[in-house]
């Protein structure tokens, strides 16, 4: 659907149709007017609409800007009483049936993202409707998958790891990332290049090892002070795997990516993450 680029055409709408201005505040379609001024003015407006649906119901709505410049690119609905932005995930339902079959659900940001993969044939697709997945969101889809890839640009990607490791943890999903090394967006990608999709997706990795690769890549470190720093930002991420031969394993790819050749974890205690440096035998 679209908003007009019209401070009132909605709520005037509804008000004609009998619905109270209170419960048209309070189902998230508008404010109320500032300043001591009366009435009620449009919360979306010159956006295309995507309804966000749930079990078949219309909860809440995501717009998408058509002017650059003219706010947030995207805008969901405000918290409501039917409508929790941290609880539901764009294209839900028609993912549902793919995502089951294969195994695996693919999380994007945008609502374009999630229709033209659909349209693609990638109907495990998901969107945020931000960039942070949360825990009532990895739970949701940890009932029917065990494995998520996280498709964003790589400084997005990056933000959206450094929190998902304690979510993987108490979800019981596994959280991989998948980073888009251009300037186009999902949907461009797909449309343009179907394959090409299909390999970002193939180079999808666990948080840690993504984690270690993008700071090696962003800070390029030369001397020992340097590595040092990036094994700092990424070992607490790794200290959070429960798993003692998964957190090894982070350990030692860690190190082997900064040139630490004789590291190895701590063989008497391989889930502390405590460092231990000796030559391997």
């Amino acid at each position: 659907g679209y908003a007009h680029n019209n401070w009132e055409w909605v709520t005037k709408k509804l008000l004609e149709k009998g619905h109270s201005k209170n419960n048209i505040i309070l189902a998230g379609l508008a404010r109320d007017k500032q300043s001591g001024a009366t009435g009620a003015y449009d919360y979306f407006r010159d956006r295309i609409i995507f309804p966000i649906r749930n079990n078949g119901q219309v909860l809440g709505f995501g717009g998408r800007q058509l002017n650059p410049g003219q706010g947030p690119k995207y805008l969901n609905s405000p918290t409501t009483p039917i409508f929790r932005k941290l609880e539901l995930l764009y294209g839900f339902p028609q993912a549902l049936s793919e995502m089951k079959e294969v195994g695996s659900v693919t999380i994007v940001e945008g609502y374009m993202d999630v229709l033209a993969l659909h349209q693609q044939g990638f109907k495990n697709t998901v969107g945020l409707m931000g960039i942070s997945l949360t825990l009532e969101q990895a739970k949701g889809l940890a009932k029917y998958t065990d494995r998520a890839v996280i498709a964003l640009d790589p400084d997005e990607a990056a933000e959206a790891a450094l929190g998902r490791l304690k979510v993987e943890a108490l979800s019981e999903l596994d959280v991989y990332v998948a980073s888009i090394q251009t300037n186009r967006d999902p949907d461009e990608i797909v449309l343009e290049n179907p394959a090409e999709w299909e390999d970002i997706l193939g180079g999808a990795e666990p948080i840690p090892i993504y984690m270690t690769d993008y700071l090696i890549d962003k800070f390029t470190p030369n001397d020992p002070k340097e590595r040092r720093n990036v094994a700092k930002l990424v070992m607490p991420l790794i200290n959070t795997v429960s798993d003692p031969f998964e957190q090894a394993g982070y350990q030692e790819y860690l190190a082997d990516a900064l040139g630490f050749t004789n590291y190895r974890p701590n063989p008497k205690c391989p889930h502390c993450g405590k460092p231990y440096y000796g030559a391997s035998k």
